[in-house]
């Protein structure tokens, strides 16, 4: 597909332009700053539009879904660390539970 092809509905953008082509997208990405291009909505918007672009088996709706969901939620970045998992899962402190010795005698006394 090439570069001039034009998205069904245009993309508005924050500062009151629009989006309306392949190329007005890639143009916008590339004047993105390298701390925006990190986030996971932008990389995920501009694979999309490569993919279109080459005609990839993705249509350029699709595109033009990643690019607005960029535009309207762009804070998840990748490299972000994870929040720290808990030491013990609560399947195992429920296991544990179950397993000590005061739970075994009441058991033993209930039958």
């Amino acid at each position: 597909m090439p570069w001039s092809a034009r998205f069904k509905q245009p993309i508005p953008l924050p500062d009151g332009g629009q989006l309306e082509t392949l190329a007005d997208a890639r143009a916008y990405l590339l004047g993105l700053s390298e701390d925006e291009m990190k986030t996971y909505t932008w990389q995920v918007a501009l694979a999309n539009l490569l993919r279109a672009a080459r005609g990839d088996g993705i249509g350029i709706d699709f595109a033009r879904i990643s690019l607005a969901l960029a535009l309207t939620n762009p804070e998840v970045v990748i490299g972000k660390p994870a929040p720290p998992r808990p030491t013990r899962s609560r399947t195992k402190r429920v296991a544990k539970a179950r397993r000590s010795p005061l739970r075994r005698a009441a058991h033993r006394r209930s039958t």
